[in-house]
């Protein structure tokens, strides 16, 4: 698996699509800070494989970061004990999260750590709600590992979150 990490975050040049996207000088001095951070830039891949969804989760969330992959809003790192909450934005074109309104409960979402290894949790829950509420951010785990996904329902203003704790 580490080989699949190594060669598939070496597909991503996100620098040159942040800079792509960057309109702006100061959008471009922001993600060279990020870069210079003492934590990884990328901090592991988010994989669920129903909906064909593969994207590597960025260390820190800010508004040009979010144009560009999921992050991590709060929470461990990958595979850690705790609660990872990942945001990405519903793209109507069904990039980012924009088709995680397909998932169910009990399908997978894989997340691979900086070294390659891979686990799998499964979706326990799906709901909406206010974008002011921040209780699934909670790390209260008793001990597990978990995921929650974050992204904006577009439709009705509020937000939908996805829950899923690891099979082991």
């Amino acid at each position: 698996m580490k080989n699949y990490l190594g060669s598939y975050l070496k597909s991503f040049q996100l620098s040159t699509l942040y800079v792509n996207q960057a309109s702006e000088n100061t959008s471009a001095q922001k993600l060279e800070h990020a870069l210079s951070s003492s934590e990884p830039f990328v901090i592991g891949i988010i994989e669920i494989p129903c909906i064909k969804l593969t994207y590597p989760i960025l260390s820190t969330t800010t508004d040009e970061l979010l144009k560009i992959s999921p992050c991590r809003f709060a929470g461990p790192m990958p595979n850690e004990v705790g609660n990872i909450c990942i945001a990405g934005h519903n793209n109507a074109n069904g990039t980012l999260f924009g088709k995680t309104y397909l998932l169910d409960l009990e399908d997978e979402i894989k997340l691979y750590d900086l070294s390659g290894n891979a686990i799998s949790y499964i979706i326990f829950n799906k709901f909406e709600v206010d974008a002011s509420n921040t209780s699934c951010l909670s790390q209260d785990t008793n001990g597990e590992k978990q995921v929650t996904l974050i992204t904006c329902n577009n439709l009705k203003g509020s937000r939908t979150i996805i829950q899923a704790k690891a099979a082991i």
